[in-house]
């Protein structure tokens, strides 16, 4: 079981054939510096991307002292800092205003959402996979100039992230922000969404 992010990126790094780092938290070669940058974004854009059970979380919220001037929703509740997603049913009575909720209710709120404080250790396995290899993406083409590196790690994490979102929907319903109504995240116009992060992922690793 992966139980630390250098172990997620050395399991990307291993993928495309770069040698492994030894610390994000005090990061000296230009891998680690680079993994130190990306870590935490590359898996807060996976776990907002979908509701994983994992990362799933409940809270029971208290209203601000201060209103809203919304006059719908004049209560303000403020979101848990390590609040990535906010799971919203149908028949909510709020809505999100950056960092808040706003809500017609007055006594508390209870509610659901996916927090990026989980331990990569309660990661589940596939969605580790996923992380790893977008971590990967990021690095390949930008750092190691190779072509051929960046297609494996885009098929790696196209077939990762597909897995892991299935495994997943066996026990949460789906509610991705990009659904994916083909059930397919390869190709033709169903795969677009998934396209599209793995080409963002390879942008943001020019940076």
């Amino acid at each position: 079981m992966v139980a630390t992010p250098e172990e997620i990126v050395n399991l990307g790094f291993d993928a495309i054939g770069e040698s492994p780092i030894v610390s994000i938290t005090g990061p000296k070669t230009k891998a680690e510096k680079f993994a130190a940058r990306h870590y935490a974004p590359a898996r807060d854009l996976l776990l907002r991307r979908h509701v994983w059970v994992f990362a799933k979380r409940w809270v029971k919220l208290i209203a601000n002292a201060t209103k809203t001037l919304d006059p719908d929703h004049p209560f303000a509740y403020k979101l848990p800092a390590e609040s990535v997603r906010v799971i919203r049913p149908s028949d909510a009575d709020w809505h999100v205003v950056g960092r808040e909720l706003y809500s017609g209710l007055s006594d508390g709120l209870t509610i659901a959402y996916i927090s990026n404080a989980t331990s990569p250790a309660n990661f589940d396995p596939l969605f580790v996979d996923a992380l790893a290899y977008l971590i990967a993406l990021r690095f390949a083409e930008p750092r190691t100039q190779s072509a051929n590196k960046k297609n494996i790690a885009t098929s790696l994490f196209r077939q990762a992230i597909h897995d892991a979102k299935a495994a997943n929907a066996l026990e949460e319903p789906s509610r991705d922000v990009f659904p994916d109504h083909a059930g397919s995240y390869l190709a033709g116009h169903d795969g677009q969404a998934e396209a599209g992060l793995a080409r963002r992922a390879v942008v943001a690793g020019g940076t």
